[in-house]
């Protein structure tokens, strides 16, 4: 390195030494030079972020720890997995050292407060690299690469103008015999150039190699796309922010714009070349044109995402999340914190591998709902969870949902708007942005008076045993300075029951019956029967029974969700649609009747809206749909920022307030356009956090302490603790009088658990 260069520090003289890594540096490896069979050796210095250096950054899959190999990083041992391994063999070069960054080198993995740090600038390690290497693999094995080649095979790296590119002559002449000289990665990017041109000429040329061969050449790039690399979910920021892109499968090398080419080609320019295919063979093309239609969609929400305002950058993660939910992670912490560099605003949401994985999903939900005010995070597959650990309205970001029901959650907050508008704010925004100092009240409750319990049930917040440490702190921490804002207080009692959301809702009613969950398109003739048995069954005093002696059009609009399907979009059905709806439900129950073309695309909507869905009906004789875990006796909700309503287990709406669980969001007749809600007078559109919950379980076991003997003698301290609780419900009166004002109709407090 000469002196014009980068800011560089002194070479390290062990592997890691965190006291020299602050915020704005990181580490690089030099790669020393060496031939194939040479043990791998490497430098380790610290760089700065704001002078550059040109450096290769690496995105790869870690691969199985179960065996690794040894590297020399400034003249340590340590040990890399496998497929690091052959990565960097296949990067080093023999007359010169390469500069690369390695996650697994450049980091100290055993360091946390190190990895929460770089995790940080990650994006910025990337987005100033001069290229990312992508590495797939040797191209021996999609899973493990081969660890035993006596010598590596050539290097070939494929240009970008592939229009004049001999060697794709050469392929379609000798296929099958350069595997032997470039390795067995070369053919499947070849066959990918083809595609990635516009030469049509060669696409038949390919065609015309015989079933056999293309059999053989669509297995290699179907293992190709097998590669672990392609469901981490680190690569989404990795490939997504980078400005030049290679593709590495063994010794050969493609520019990523090749990919992308050949995506767009297989049904634009070789669309009749493409479906001469066989159908094996055309399903890998497909599996390849998903994978990179997925990151180059990615790609550009990224760079609108750029452009947004804070508020929306809530809707942008939580639309990050949905879109990655396959992808993998060791840690299920990194399924929220591998996206956070995709986003302009950071939301409060900082890496910190201390939290738990639980902590991490209900501080990313709660501040998704913080700044956008809606409730549209909490619609989907609540009840698909891997993890016991989460309370009920927390979606479990490690758990793979089905695309089918991703995209319903996304497309039902565009067509539905049940709460009328109303917006809804968590706890941690009844304040103005504050700092809070050190030793704030949330800190103090945390560390002495609450304890946090996890059990199979749930978890809870417990006044701990330790009488002598409280009463000590309570003396200490006796009430907060006059100037300290009584609404920051409340955030932070708020805080104190992290797992639960208290909100002000709208009760419609109780489910009576419900189906089980459909798995593929319902039939319609069964459906009617069931409903007018239902009907049958409703209490007296119900109101109208709409399948008795004839089925309503409303009826009809919602066993098909309101919805039709055209041009590719799902729409709320209008005036005049109610002929075709009828003509269609016609055709479906009667055997008789004749042939309905579906004009508006009614079986399309019911096939995919109701998939893994249940029908149902409430005690007043409504239609609804809704998830997969509701079961008679659960009742149905409107919440202020919820588009669509909500099913919630085991409230008691007499109660002044009432805990409940939330099952999941739903679709009811009569409720999707905000019918739930009165106009109100109010100006003001938005329903805070209740904290009454959350006050009365702190209250009880404070004046419970208060009342002990030990604790009478700190009279100046019980007093004003005392004025304080006073404070806080009233403080909590008031905002529920002032939530009632929003035009709920028949309001309940929940606190959802």
């Amino acid at each position: 390195m000469n002196d014009g260069g980068p800011n560089h520090l002194e070479s390290l003289t062990q592997p890691y030494d965190s006291r020299l890594l602050t915020q704005s540096h990181f580490r690089l490896i030099e790669l020393i030079p060496g031939k194939w069979e040479d043990p791998l050796k490497c430098s380790l210095e610290q760089f700065t972020l704001d002078r550059p250096v040109s450096y290769r950054a690496l995105s790869y899959a870690w691969g199985s720890s179960a065996t690794t190999s040894p590297i020399q990083a400034n003249g340590v041992e340590m040990q890399i997995t496998k497929n690091l391994e052959t990565a960097l063999k296949n990067l080093r070069e023999e007359a010169f050292a390469v500069t690369l960054w390695v996650d697994a080198l450049c980091i100290n993995q055993n360091d946390l407060d190190e990895r929460q740090a770089q995790v940080q600038i990650m994006r910025d390690i990337y987005s100033c690299a001069a290229s990312v290497v992508v590495f797939l693999g040797d191209g021996a094995s999609h899973f493990t690469p081969s660890h035993y080649q006596p010598e590596k095979p050539a290097d070939y790296t494929f240009p970008n103008d592939l229009e004049n590119c001999l060697m794709l002559e050469v392929f379609l002449r000798q296929h099958g015999t350069l595997a032997n000289v470039f390795g067995r990665g070369f053919e499947p990017f070849c066959l990918v150039a083809l595609f990635a041109q516009h030469n049509s000429k060669h696409i038949d040329d390919l065609l015309g190699l015989g079933e056999k061969v293309l059999q053989e050449l669509f297995e290699d790039l179907r293992m190709m796309l097998l590669s672990p690399w392609w469901s981490r979910i680190w690569v989404f920021q990795e490939i997504i922010v980078s400005k030049k892109i290679s593709i590495q499968y063994g010794s050969s090398s493609v520019p990523w714009g090749v990919f992308r080419n050949a995506s767009h080609n297989i049904y634009g320019c070789h669309a009749t070349q493409s479906r001469r295919l066989q159908s094996e063979n055309l399903k890998v093309l497909d599996l390849f044109r998903a994978k990179i239609c997925d990151i180059e969609d990615g790609r550009k929400r990224w760079i609108l995402g750029r452009h947004l305002r804070k508020n929306n950058a809530g809707a942008g993660l939580l639309a990050h999340l949905r879109d990655t939910n396959g992808r993998k992670a060791s840690d299920d912490r990194d399924k929220v914190y591998a996206l956070l560099g995709l986003l302009p605003y950071g939301l409060d949401i900082m890496a910190d591998y201390h939290m738990t994985v639980s902590d991490v999903f209900i501080r990313t939900v709660r501040n998704i709902i913080r700044v956008t005010r809606n409730l549209d995070v909490l619609v989907g597959d609540l009840g698909r969870k891997n993890r016991n650990d989460l309370p009920s309205w927390i979606p479990d970001w490690s758990a793979i949902i089905h695309d089918k029901e991703i995209l319903r959650s996304k497309c039902v907050t565009k067509v539905y708007n049940a709460c009328k508008d109303l917006k809804f704010v968590c706890g941690s925004t009844l304040a103005h942005d504050s700092v809070f100092p050190l030793g704030s009240y949330r800190e103090f409750i945390y560390a002495s008076l609450i304890q946090k319990t996890v059990t199979g049930r749930g978890t809870y917040f417990v006044i701990q045993p330790d009488e002598d440490k409280a009463i000590r702190l309570l003396g200490h921490y006796t009430l907060p300075q006059p100037e300290y804002n009584l609404q920051v207080l409340l955030r932070d009692y708020i805080e104190i029951l992290f797992g639960r959301l208290s909100v002000t809702a709208s009760y419609v009613g109780e489910i009576i019956f419900s189906s089980d969950p459909f798995y593929a398109s319902p039939d319609m003739k069964m459906i009617e029967q069931l409903c007018r048995q239902w009907a049958t069954k409703l209490p007296s005093e119900s109101a109208e029974r709409p399948f008795i002696p004839q089925v309503t059009i409303d009826t009809l609009r919602a066993l098909v969700f309101d919805l039709i399907f055209v041009e590719e979009r799902f729409r709320r059905s209008r005036a005049g649609d109610e002929i075709h709806l009828q003509q269609w439900f016609r055709a479906k129950v009667s055997p008789t009747e004749k042939a309905y073309e579906d004009v508006l695309g009614f079986d399309d909507v019911l096939s995919f809206m109701s998939f893994r869905r249940r029908l149902f009906m409430t005690g007043d004789g409504k239609l609804g749909w809704g998830p997969n875990g509701l079961l008679p006796g659960d009742k149905v909700f409107v919440l202020p920022g919820g588009k669509v309503p909500f099913v919630i287990r085991g409230v008691d709406c007499s109660k002044p307030w009432s805990t409940g669980k939330m099952i999941g969001d739903c679709f009811l007749q009569g409720v999707m356009d905000g019918e739930q809600l009165e106009d109100s007078s109010s100006e003001d559109r938005v329903v805070a956090e209740e904290c009454a919950p959350i006050i009365a379980e702190f209250t009880e076991p404070i004046r419970a302490l208060s009342e002990k003997q030990r604790f009478k003698e700190h009279n100046d301290s019980s007093r004003r603790w005392e004025e304080a609780l006073t404070k806080f419900a009233s403080f909590a009166q008031e905002l529920k009088s002032a939530n009632r004002q929003k035009g709920l109709r028949h309001p309940c407090v929940l606190c959802l658990e």
